[in-house]
């Protein structure tokens, strides 16, 4: 008896050669597509008003380095835009962040730190964006007022120190940095007011319900005819470059500042 290859033979013999490959694509994508999903939720319920404009463009999906065949790791991360804030601006504190506790920080900086939030008008100096990052929140002003007062309360205080750190005030820079500032907007704080009242704001849950949504939507992604074709189509070359492949890889380090975020939202994936 001869058995003759027939086009679905071949067919199912290409299948056989590539399944472990269109395996290893479908164990990247159906994460990549879960957290596409809670992505497009999280935007769609963001307001669409100027006010939370900068919040919501700042949302993407990254690939977190470590991942392996076996764990892929994806989140919904915001990036930093920059933002001016001007002497007009009212209702926005400063905080100086230091950016790493490895290398030398000048002790200046650290007094900076150690005393925020600050306001534009009492602000000493802006460090040096190696070194540190001034950080923008919006505030009401009676938060405003009450930085100024506790900043004025222990001028003599911050002022001795950062004369000891060998800090000498530079009028005509103070003058200009009066006027306006670079900063890095606090878009978790906005999203943690967004998502919980703080500060006076409207509560707007889109986290957690976007979240609770995943768990149910989660066995249709699985069942999706995506994931169908990409494993059991022979002709189907998708799994060759899954979409979750061709996000660009972030430092594993960021996982653990998300882990914060996802602590503060009493989030647990």
């Amino acid at each position: 008896m001869r058995i003759l290859k027939n086009n679905a033979y071949r067919s199912m013999e290409k299948l056989a050669e590539t399944w472990d490959k269109r395996l290893d694509a479908v164990l990247q994508e159906v994460p990549y597509l879960a957290l596409l999903y809670v992505y497009e939720a999280v935007v769609g319920r963001i307001p669409k008003t100027p006010q939370f404009s900068a919040y919501r463009k700042s949302l993407r999906i990254v690939h977190l380095g470590g991942s392996t065949r076996d764990v892929q790791q994806y989140a919904v991360y915001s990036t930093l835009p920059r933002r001016t804030v001007r002497e007009s601006h009212t209702e926005v504190i400063l905080y100086v962040r230091a950016k790493s506790r490895m290398k030398r920080v000048p002790p200046a900086v650290l007094i900076l730190e150690k005393y925020s939030p600050w306001t534009l008008s009492l602000l000493p100096f802006v460090p040096e964006g190696r070194l540190a990052e001034v950080v923008s929140r919006r505030v009401r002003p009676a938060e405003v007022r009450a930085v100024e007062d506790r900043l004025k309360s222990d001028g003599r205080k911050w002022k001795r120190e950062l004369d000891r750190a060998g800090y000498r005030e530079d009028d005509k820079r103070k003058e200009k940095l009066r006027r306006s500032i670079r900063t890095v907007p606090d878009l978790a704080f906005e999203a943690l007011r967004l998502e919980f009242g703080l500060n006076g704001g409207k509560t707007n849950p889109h986290w957690r319900p976007s979240i609770r949504e995943l768990t149910m939507e989660l066995p249709k992604i699985w069942q999706s005819p995506r994931i169908s074709r990409m494993l059991l189509n022979p002709s189907d070359t998708s799994w060759r470059a899954p979409e979750g492949s061709l996000l660009s890889e972030e430092p594993t380090s960021l996982a653990e500042r998300l882990v914060a975020f996802q602590d503060a939202l009493r989030l647990h994936i």
